[in-house]
């Protein structure tokens, strides 16, 4: 201690019990004291300070400081041995007399969000105690994967120890059954807790206890429980359910183990939509369970039990169950069957008989199944077994008829099993003599394989015996089918040297198909020849060990391709070997396709010589290598074609329960043709650094005379893919297909998100060349048109909103020739897509053009496309068409909408619209026009007429449920008819028209009487009938 009154400084060290330094610093000691103390105490042990506490060392620092009675503090605990996590302590507390308050304590652990909060206070002299607690992210186990977390909760408790009062809220979740939220109010004493009630709203209902606590000398715990409106489809695998039920539980310590009582008056409710009831009454201690009743009924099935269980057995058990698909969604037909369980508990005794029809469990599934048994599990020497399956199937596979027979012949056990009249045959018989605790007998056949092809059979009877300490082989046991074998020898003990051989030779991978699809709804397709051996033995002083390799020749893997159809990917040799030793376990694959291409595969783990591996480090590699992608076994609907050197390397690590995989994938000198577009990308250049958390891309390509790059990151989540990549790129070519060569110069950003992707940015068109093909007649579909056979998405497949915020910008040299026009064009759009509609703001411009109307092409002096916000397919229009001579301008005005332009002539000086046509096709006046020209005069007029009428009138025809409303013309003016049509039936149309210049009316009826023969009639000016047959050569 060193310093004066007003200020003294003290340093302490302690040596026994624990070692611990002590730091103390006071102010004003005389008067109003403050002070602030530091206290290391490392490596103590807790238990020597209060021998309640647990063992083991721990590191404790204090700090803390006040004045008068007003502390505030902090505290880190470090104790390996009893927490995982470091305790983290903020305290600000104040005494006052008797009175301790505590404001606020805050105890936290170290690196988890885990918080609980106290305050409160306490008198020391009456004990009285007030206190709330309040806790938040709080999960057990404390770390990983939650078990049980509640997320938040509150106590609060007030009283005395002897007699303290709580009441609590919390949420809590599990896997098991989801969110509940929870109340309670309970008191406690020292040797008793009296539940005053307890509700629990969980599985969609509601669950409420009361009950009591008692331990004075032996514990024990009463609760009456009831529950209503409880679906219990998470527990019942998927089983929608509201049920009620009343219950009491009583628990009681005994002498030599604890005893239960459990008693279910009711259960009511339904159940995957059918009623059900039924009660329970149990109860049991020290290994003996007795049920007194249980009876259970759902719809029209039912089951009961009764009787007990343990040193001796005495349970009888009945099922009746004529509609399992009543009980689960994996269930169908009838089963029914009673039997008991006898005997002791070391040699317990089952007898029973089972029946079913058109039954079903899972993918298996049988027109009748039936079953006698008699068994008893200490001396299997007596037991017997009567068992059929007609017509069994799993999945598309017929086995036929299953049926397995046990029973007595000639002193032993002789066990036949066969299968027949289906896809799959199997015969099995064997014979065998018990002598104590050991068999002795012969495997006399083995056979199995398809009906109607050659089977795999074993070559000679083969020996056995077994104890519960070792088994052996007499001789080696060998299958063969054309010239492939499998064959294996040898023995097993349970504390004595031992091995085991076993081999496979010329197996031919494709007959392994029909096996494969038992297990696996869509196996791989292999082809090939695959041999191997290998052994499996151990010594006195060592665990099991194993070791063994397999190599495949002419081998091939069938993938589903492009088109449709299976395509073969041919490799020149593979092969596999693994091995376990009393250090790891290691195994590999490799696969080459030649010239160097390869893959290749190799991972190992330590041997954990515990049950739960788990946890055990892993560590592996993977390599692939290709030369050229066309040879590679994938398959890209996107492309075409797709070539290039791709490499991939990663590396594998973590734990079999968190495992980790990273690495990179590059793709150089690639070339690939894109499906759709007809672009080729070349000199492709790709980097991919992933792992299992997302990719990091960067990719670049030449295509045309520009180049492209895409580079972002993605990130794998359990809602999807989600990231952001951008996409630039100069003067590439993104189009190259007859109708269409187009440019792009893109900086362009791709964000996905759960639910939606966004495209935003910038396009610029330098340069394009559009020839769009000429559909003649097309028309637009009405809104009410439905497509037959139209592909949908799965309602499983989520697909993303897509949110659109495009610039587009047409260069210097972006031309259009199509439907009369020929012109360069440029302007710029914005494309957008509120509420999922595709709309554009902008305008696209005619730089120079002509447009041709029948026989007439004019200079477009002005052009305008015109995006105002509305739907991107429906401009407006605004074009101007002329042709200028000496003294006379003429031209074409075409205004309106895309879907609906209007089309108007005019001229200077003004002039009639036959003259007007005459200037727009031959420079002079319709009088000095002769026959052909005068003919050509009048085809313009009609194609004006169908464009300012035709085009126009498509909207009415969907108001007025009509396939057709036209404007048709023979050739000439005075022939242009206003045409009305309907499909009366598939096969029937109807068309009536009505001339606009004479009055001139035409009935027609067409009638498909196949799709090659066609009958069509007509009746006007002129009556006429013709029959029209076509072909293809």
């Amino acid at each position: 201690i060193d310093g004066m009154l007003s200020g003294l400084n003290s340093r302490t060290a302690l040596t026994e019990p624990v070692s611990a330094s002590i730091e103390l610093d006071t102010t004003g000691p005389l008067q109003s004291p403050k002070w602030k103390a530091r206290i290391d105490a490392s490596a103590i042990e807790p238990s020597k300070i209060l021998d309640t506490l647990p063992a083991g060392s721990a590191d404790i620092q204090i700090d803390a400081g006040g004045r008068g009675g007003n502390v505030r503090g902090t505290a880190s605990i470090l104790w390996p041995d009893v927490l995982e996590h470091g305790v983290a302590i903020d305290l600000d507390a104040s005494f006052d007399g008797d009175e301790v308050n505590i404001g606020n304590a805050l105890i936290a652990l170290e690196d988890l969000p885990a918080r609980l909060r106290i305050g409160g206070s306490y008198q020391r002299d009456s004990h009285e105690l007030s206190a709330t607690l309040d806790w938040s992210m709080l999960q057990w186990p404390l770390h990983g994967e939650a078990a049980i977390e509640s997320k938040e909760g509150t106590m609060s408790l007030a009283g005395t120890p002897a007699n303290l009062d709580a009441d609590t809220r919390f949420h809590l979740h599990n896997a098991a059954t989801g969110a509940a939220d929870i109340g309670a109010r309970f008191t406690v004493s020292s040797q008793a807790l009296h539940l005053h009630w307890l509700e629990a709203k969980t599985l969609d209902g509601t669950v409420s206890a009361t009950g009591n606590a008692a331990w004075s000398e032996a514990a024990t715990l009463s609760l009456a429980l009831e529950g209503t409106g409880l679906n219990t489809e998470k527990l019942a695998g998927g089983l929608a359910s509201d049920l009620s039920f009343a219950a009491t539980l009583e628990l009681a310590e005994g002498d030599a183990a604890p005893a239960f009582a459990l008693n279910v008056s009711e259960l009511r409710g339904q159940l995957a939509g059918y009623p059900v009831e039924g009660d329970l009454a149990a109860k049991g201690s020290g290994g003996e369970f007795s049920v007194s009743r249980m009876r259970l009924r759902q719809g029209p099935n039912s089951m009961t039990v009764s009787g007990r269980i343990g040193r001796e057995n005495n349970l009888a058990y009945t099922l009746d169950a004529p509609q399992l698909e009543a009980v689960h969604s994996a269930l169908a037909g009838s089963l029914a069957g009673t039997g008991t369980l006898t005997g002791t508990s070391a040699a317990p005794q089952l007898r029973g008989t089972v029946e079913g029809r058109d039954t079903q469990i899972g993918r298996f599934s049988s027109t009748a199944v039936a079953a006698n048994f008699d068994i008893d599990l200490r001396d299997l020497g007596s037991a017997t077994l009567q068992a059929s399956a007609k017509e069994l199937t799993t999945g598309e596979t017929n086995f036929g008829d299953l049926d397995i027979d046990l029973g007595p012949d000639a002193g032993q056990r002789r066990l036949t099993a066969t299968v027949s009249g289906g896809e799959l045959h199997f015969d099995l018989a064997l014979r065998a003599a018990q002598a104590g605790a050991s068999w002795r007998g012969e495997l006399e056949t083995l056979s199995f394989g398809r009906s109607g092809d050659e089977p795999w059979t074993m070559q000679s009877v083969t020996g056995f015996a077994a104890d519960p300490v070792s088994a052996k082989l007499m001789r080696s046991l060998c299958l063969r089918r054309h010239n492939a074998s499998a064959c294996i020898e040898g023995n097993w003990h349970a504390s004595e040297n031992w091995i085991s051989n076993w081999s496979v030779r010329n197996l031919a991978l494709p007959s392994l198909q029909p096996y494969l699809q038992l297990i696996f709804s869509d196996p791989l397709r292999l082809g090939g020849t695959i041999s191997g051996q290998g052994r499996l033995f151990a010594t006195a002083d060592s665990p099991w060990q194993a070791d063994g390799s397999f190599y495949v020749e002419g081998g091939s893997i069938f993938q589903l391709g492009v088109a449709g159809a299976f395509d073969q990917i041919a490799f020149v040799g593979a092969s596999a070997d693994f091995r376990f030793t009393p250090e790891r376990f290691a195994t590999g694959f490799r696969i080459d396709f030649g010239n160097d291409d390869f893959t290749q595969a190799v991972v190992e783990t330590p041997r954990s010589g515990t049950p739960d591996a788990s946890t055990t480090p892993l560590s592996g590699t993977l390599v692939i290598r290709f030369s050229d992608l066309a040879r590679a076994p994938l398959h890209f609907r996107e492309f075409t074609r797709l070539e290039g050197a791709l490499r991939i390397d990663a590396k594998l690590g973590g734990t079999p329960a968190a495992p980790t995989l990273e690495g990179r994938a590059t793709l150089e000198n690639a070339t690939a043709e894109l499906t759709e577009l007809g672009a080729i990308l070349e000199d492709i250049s790709l980097t991919a650094d992933a792992d299992l958390k997302g990719v990091d891309l960067d990719a670049t390509a030449r295509s045309g005379d520009g180049s492209l790059r895409l580079a972002g990151h993605l990130d794998w989540t359990d809602e999807g893919v989600a990231g952001t990549l951008r996409l630039t790129g100069e003067n590439a070519n993104a189009v190259s297909i007859p109708q269409a060569r187009v440019n792009i110069s893109p900086d362009i950003e791709i964000a996905l998100a759960k639910e939606t992707m966004r495209i935003s940015g910038r396009v610029e068109i330098p340069f394009a060349r559009i020839q769009p093909l000429t559909i003649s007649g097309a028309r637009r579909p009405s809104a009410d048109t439905v497509i037959i056979g139209e592909a949908t998405a799965s309602k499983t497949q989520r697909r993303r909103d897509l949110d659109l915020d495009l610039d587009v910008a047409l260069g210097d040299n972006v031309r259009f020739d199509g439907f009369g026009l020929s012109a360069i064009l440029g302007g710029a759009l914005n494309i957008a897509n509120p509420q999922g509609i595709t709309v554009g703001t902008g305008e696209l411009r005619v730089r120079e053009g002509t447009y041709a109307i029948g026989s007439a092409r004019l200079n477009v002096d002005s052009g305008v496309l015109l995006f105002a916000g509305g739907p991107i397919e429906n401009p407006g229009l605004s074009v101007r068409g002329v042709r200028q001579m000496q003294t006379v301008l003429v031209g074409v005005n075409v205004s309106g909408t895309l879907r609906a332009p209007t089309v108007s002539l005019f001229s200077n000086p003004p002039m009639r619209q036959s003259d007007i046509i005459s200037y727009l096709a031959f420079s002079r006046p319709s009088s000095s026009l002769d026959a052909e020209e005068g003919e050509a005069v009048d085809q313009t007029s009609g194609a004006l007429a169908a464009a300012s009428a035709g085009l126009a009138v498509s909207d009415v025809s969907d108001r007025l449920g009509l396939d057709e409303i036209s404007i048709r013309s023979e050739g000439r003016e005075d022939d242009s008819q206003l045409v009305l049509g309907r499909f009366i039936t598939p096969r029937i149309y109807l068309s009536y028209g009505f001339g606009l210049f004479e009055p001139i009316n035409t009935l027609r009826l067409r009638l498909n009487i196949t799709e090659r023969l066609i009958l069509l009639t007509e009746s006007g000016e002129e009556n006429s009938a013709d029959v029209f047959y076509t072909w293809d050569r």
